[in-house]
């Protein structure tokens, strides 16, 4: 089993790919432990039909265009991931009243899949300062024909932080270090860091995969509803503190 770049990226694009409230802005910080202290939703209001354009590059494969799509069903999203005619990804999530939790990753390109026992949570709210840590149960498995490849853990630990003072857009930043642990012996760590405007969404990112390369992306287009970000539409402008 060998775990590819792309597949990695576009899982990482699933979290924070359809928001879309456009109006949504950071409410008043109620003390020192706490950077965000609106509800889940205003950091990833999930929105049906809401498309995300993404350039990503990296030193193997140069730069290319990702978009990002999203569907609704109740509280549960479903996003898929594409590259030009290719699917890179799809991710099944729920949307809780103070939590965002993957249910199920799978990538059709490099037939991988996984699926998590209890679904493994990766945002909540309050955003307070400090290191999250999720645990759950996976199951790796093979979405041309379902055909299991192991079972494992995975161990994910997550904090919050301002954005750095130069960025003129996003005003959180998201560190993640995400462990997968299989039973054939297979592991692997990856590495993110995600940067975040409330009511849009995430502006860019950059991380690691499980084989070690380097990958950035940054926001072109974000298309929610009637409204347009970024290239195609709107400036994106960071609150005022």
């Amino acid at each position: 089993m060998k775990f590819q770049s792309p597949l990695l990226i576009a899982l990482a694009l699933a979290v924070n790919a359809c928001s879309a409230n456009p109006s949504a802005q950071p409410i008043a910080i109620p003390g020192p432990e706490v950077l965000f202290a609106g509800p889940i939703d205003a950091l990833a209001p999930f929105r049906h039909g809401n498309r995300y354009t993404y350039t990503v590059t990296s030193d193997a494969d140069g730069e290319r265009e990702v978009e990002s799509r999203c569907s609704v069903a109740g509280n549960r999203i479903f996003v898929t991931v594409t590259q030009g005619s290719d699917v890179l990804a799809r991710t099944e999530m729920l949307m809780e009243p103070d939590q965002l939790l993957i249910v199920s990753e799978v990538s059709p390109q490099h037939d991988i899949a996984f699926t998590y026992d209890p679904p493994l949570a990766v945002l909540s709210t309050p955003l307070r300062v400090g290191v999250q840590h999720e645990r759950s149960n996976l199951r790796a498995w093979r979405p041309s024909d379902g055909g299991e490849i192991g079972k494992g853990t995975v161990n994910l630990s997550w904090s919050a932080h301002p954005a750095p003072a130069e960025m003129t857009d996003a005003s959180l930043e998201i560190r993640s270090v995400k462990k997968i642990d299989i039973d054939n012996g297979r592991k692997v760590a990856i590495q993110s860091k995600r940067w975040l405007a409330p009511g849009v969404g995430e502006i860019s990112s950059t991380g690691t995969a499980g084989d070690g390369r380097v990958e950035h992306r940054e926001l072109q287009c974000a298309e929610l509803g009637e409204t347009r970000f970024g290239s195609c539409g709107e400036a994106i402008v960071r609150p005022a503190p």
